[in-house]
């Protein structure tokens, strides 16, 4: 889809993959990355992972060409 993606690790960690590219993620790290990558994550721990993720797209008047 297109788009960014961006994050803030709240708690916990996370395994971010993007584009084939595994990131280990902490408490306090954050990322980006174009929505048109491939992408997972998963919480390879047993603490509870928090993720403050935030989607764009383009504006609808753009995206549906208005």
């Amino acid at each position: 889809h297109p788009g960014h993606e961006f994050g803030f690790v709240l708690s916990g960690e996370v395994e971010l993959v993007v584009d084939s590219t595994t990131y280990g993620l902490k408490t306090g790290d954050s990322f980006a990355f174009k929505s048109t990558l491939l992408h997972a994550f998963r919480n390879p721990g047993a603490e509870r992972c928090q993720i403050l993720w935030v989607n764009t797209t383009k504006p609808s008047e753009v995206r549906d060409g208005a």
